[in-house]
């Protein structure tokens, strides 16, 4: 998966999983003041998308000029260290204490990302990387040779790289013609924020 595959359903699972938690939590009492729409907001809108948007891009931030180009003389491959569960674990231990210490919840919000790129990359498939370094301490090599060229191709060709490509522009364009709609382009690239708090 791509850019926009990785990003646009990073931002479509998360306002997915804001939905369905909130329509799990316990209606108020008819005698409470509270407005269930209002409780919808808070989850969304509390975290920045754009650590989510970079969470969503971590592992490949790291690993593929790491294991291609600084690395590749020795890994041969842009899936290592960052597509691993050992660093997904890592990362979520340390936003939990961030979190538990001093109520900073960033580092979770791209923990988030981090999980949703593993999904998207359908790790599970290779769990020599995955559970690294439970299965030995190297990586499966991938062919670089005309890289460029070869990722063009599966982008043209390959459903299960275009389709999410599609999918992810579309999650973008829908937000983007809703945040113009409201008004909130300036507000959201400078808190990252949907809704204004």
């Amino acid at each position: 998966m791509f850019l926009f595959g990785h990003t646009g359903l990073t931002l479509a699972a998360a306002a997915t999983t804001d939905f369905v938690y909130s329509h799990l939590k316990p209606v108020p009492d008819k005698n409470t003041a509270v407005d269930v729409r209002h409780q919808h907001l808070s989850f969304f809108n509390m975290i920045d998308s754009r650590l989510l948007l970079f969470g969503s891009l971590l592992p490949d931030i790291i690993d593929k000029p790491l294991g291609v180009f600084l690395l590749g003389g020795v890994y041969r491959s842009g899936r290592i260290y960052s597509h691993t569960l050992l660093f997904l674990v890592l990362l979520t231990a340390v936003g939990l204490l961030l979190r538990w210490r001093y109520k900073k919840s960033w580092l979770l919000v791209i923990t988030f990302g981090v999980l949703t790129h593993l999904v998207f990359d359908s790790m599970w498939r290779n769990p020599v990387t995955l559970f690294w370094p439970l299965l030995g301490f190297t990586f499966p090599p991938e062919q670089l040779e005309d890289w460029f060229n070869s990722l063009l191709y599966e982008l043209l060709h390959l459903p299960q790289v275009y389709i999410p490509e599609i999918l992810g522009v579309t999650v973008f364009a829908v937000l983007l013609l809703w945040l113009v709609k409201k008004k909130r382009v300036g507000s959201f690239m400078k808190t990252g924020r949907v809704e204004p708090t």
